[in-house]
């Protein structure tokens, strides 16, 4: 090559928008930037493709190719010269003179504003040509990457870098034996192709100005979804795709600029596997590429496909079957971190499979998950709360149920410090609080931060299985404008759940139940739509049964727990909650002794009594006798009389009473032998 010829072949091959992409490690859109070379806000570098010229409107300078490649590299125009001489695989010969008229004709890169002067624009006649003579130049690309291709076997080159016969014809793959060099073509389109030497690394591509900017390689492939593999080189790309897989190539460590800027317009729909070289510049690069797929949320992971070679075209010559086993596992992994059907499994390997127990804070009370302790408001629902942390902190039994020791934190946003502790103190009576039980008083809301306490929380504290919030009206974010009162209710009350699940804690949510009864089911009672206990997993419900009843209900319902209702007396002397029985047991006991107590059985019991061989009388009888053989009012008629007797006569029959109806409305009741009156059978 003729040692003045250099700088004309540079400017002749070199995209200016190439060029800066490539070197500057920028995105042209439009093409504009941020300046390369000083932080810059907004974009102020412009690149001219027709002119082969760049400008920073802020004082940067301007220049070519050269120009740019020299002042982003700190390097004279001779360097910068042969730079790019390599990068277009140029013969780099170069005369002193050349380089100096070179310099003679650009701006001073080094300098200030002002201190640059634009090297002197090409005209349009020499850069670009008419569609006529572009359609002309692609046929004759076209025509040259088939006949090539027919002579692909001339040459085992390929058979060298591992490729078979089925990649050869896949890819068009051809060689050229006048130049002694293999013939890439970058589609199936065949109107882009690089050759390399097939003794050295001599590369050439298309002038930029008859073919355009280089494209990415077999870039069809990043069309619909799946999984495709990112290599640098066109070899790694093929490589990948006999080995099973779907790949593109960047075409040098830099051609991920091309890549970002065109996610810039519009994101894939497939999913990145970046496989770049395994040197220093592949993974430098690769780094940098990530960076900016994680700005663009495109999904992508990061694969090694060499083990200890240099790039995956090398395993495959290597250990071809290693390379198809990386390109599965890498393929497999992209699937799984991305796949939308993660939580789908074969129900005969979930028989089998080893799952953890559940987590008891309170066994057969509160499980691990999301729970919810709805009651009327100024209820003890607070001192409950101070009982059960206390019980769990020092693993003593709560209602009655076994306890599994955890730290606890009870965040109590309608209390202050100082009423937080004089509550604590009345409760505890002396005794000093466990270290495993902490408090808050205040909390961000969940839209300003809460589950980034909750986070800091449980990674600062790990023994903690418990956090209460009390209550959950205090932390709530509010409902969007176009939410339905449902889908604020599940949506708020699923992120609470989906953290406690993912940390495996139980969260108790402290809540407000409605004022009006609601005699069918008592969790109709809380406050809020449905919703709120079904994205429960727990639920608790404290309430009377009856407005006078000196006993209140637990009611408790839940995914993993049994449904059961635990009457609990309150003990204002040592302000805690007890377990007076279940709901059955009191339900049985109040029955007995509302029997035992009524004025008509004991009227009947003792007429009895006084009667062995029987009392015979009618209702208006019995009434008449009430007072006689009792000294007890009774306002009822003779007809409520009736309704008691028949309500309690298996009742009197355990007690050993026996009754029968006669004529005239009369009733016979007579003493069974051997029997005790009391309920005999306090069972039935």
């Amino acid at each position: 090559m003729n040692n003045e010829s250099i700088f004309d072949k540079v400017k002749e091959r070199a995209s200016i928008t190439e060029i800066v992409q490539h070197f500057g490690g920028v995105a042209l859109q439009r093409g504009k930037c941020r300046c390369p070379f000083h932080e810059d806000r907004d974009p102020s570098f412009s690149v001219k493709e027709s002119d082969g010229i760049w400008t920073c409107f802020a004082g940067c300078g301007s220049g070519d190719a050269v120009d740019f490649v020299a002042k982003i590299k700190s390097i004279d125009l001779k360097e910068a010269c042969e730079i790019l001489a390599d990068f277009y695989h140029i013969e780099r010969t170069v005369s002193q003179g050349s380089a100096k008229r070179k310099q003679s004709t650009t701006a001073n890169t080094s300098s200030g504003v002002g201190a640059f002067v634009a090297p002197k624009p090409r005209t349009k006649s020499e850069l670009e040509y008419s569609p006529e003579q572009l359609e002309a130049f692609r046929k004759q690309r076209v025509g040259y990457v088939k006949a090539c291709h027919e002579a692909a076997n001339s040459t085992d080159y390929f058979a060298k870098r591992g490729l078979t016969q089925d990649t050869i014809k896949r890819f068009h793959l051809g060689y050229d034996a006048t130049e002694k060099c293999v013939v890439l073509p970058y589609s199936s389109s065949l109107d882009y192709y690089f050759t390399r030497s097939i003794s050295g690394r001599e590369f050439n591509k298309p002038k930029a100005s008859q073919a355009g900017a280089e494209p990415i390689y077999n870039s069809k492939a990043l069309e619909g979804r799946g999984i495709v593999f990112v290599t640098e080189g066109q070899f790694c790309a093929m490589s990948i795709e006999q080995s099973g897989g779907r790949a593109i190539s960047i075409c040098g460590t830099g051609g991920w600029t091309k890549l970002v800027a065109d996610f810039k317009k519009k994101l894939p729909k497939c999913t990145l596997v970046l496989a770049l070289d395994s040197d220093i510049k592949g993974r430098e690069a690769q780094a940098k590429f990530a960076s900016e797929l994680k700005t663009l949320k495109v999904k992508f992971i990061e694969a090694n496909l060499t083990d200890d070679c240099k790039d995956p075209n090398e395993l495959l010559v290597v250990n071809p079957s290693r390379l198809t086993e990386l390109v599965k596992a890498a393929t497999t992994a992209a699937k799984r971190q991305f796949s939308t059907l993660k939580n789908l499994f074969k129900v005969s390997e979930l028989q089998t499979k080893e799952i953890a127990p559940i987590k008891w804070i309170v066994e057969g009370l509160l499980p691990e998950g999301l729970a919810l302790l709805a009651a009327p408001s100024k209820y003890g629902k607070s001192w409950m709360m101070l009982g059960l942390c206390e019980a769990v902190t020092e693993g003593k039994a709560f209602l009655e149920h076994k306890t599994h020791v955890c730290d606890c934190v009870y965040i109590s946003l309608e209390d202050s410090e100082r009423r937080f502790k004089e509550r604590f103190n009345d409760l505890a009576k002396g005794r000093i609080s466990k270290g495993g039980f902490y408090g808050m008083v205040a909390a961000q809301s969940m839209a300003n931060g809460l589950f980034d306490q909750l986070t800091e929380l449980v990674e600062t504290y790990p023994k903690v299985g418990l956090i209460i919030i009390d209550t959950f009206q205090k932390v709530r974010g509010g409902q969007g404008k176009q939410e339905s009162v449902y889908a604020a209710d599940y949506r708020e009350m699923g992120e609470i759940k989906e953290f406690a699940d993912k940390h495996r804690i139980c969260i108790l949510l402290v809540h407000h139940m409605r004022k009006q009864d609601d005699d069918g089911d008592v969790f109709n009672r809380i406050s809020g739509s449905m919703a709120i206990m079904g994205a429960s997993d727990t639920s608790w419900v404290l309430s009377r049964k009856k407005r006078g009843d000196s006993n209140s209900v637990l009611t408790v319902t839940g995914r993993d727990i049994k449904d059961q209702e635990l009457v609990l007396g309150f003990d204002g002397a040592n302000v805690c909650w007890t377990l007076v029985g279940n709901a059955e047991d009191e339900a049985v006991r109040k029955a007995r002794e509302e029997y035992l107590a009524h004025p008509v059985v004991k009227t009947i019991k003792v007429l009895v009594d006084k009667n062995p061989q029987g009392w015979r009388g009618t209702c208006s009888d019995i009434k008449l006798q009430i007072y006689e053989q009792t000294g007890a009012l009774f306002n009822g008629s003779a007809d409520t009389v009736g309704r008691t007797i028949s309500k309690y006569i298996d009742r009197l029959a355990a007690d050993g009473i026996e009754h029968s109806e006669e004529r005239g409305k009369r009733h016979c009741f007579r003493k069974k032998s051997n029997t005790l009156y009391g309920y005999m059978n306090q069972n039935d």
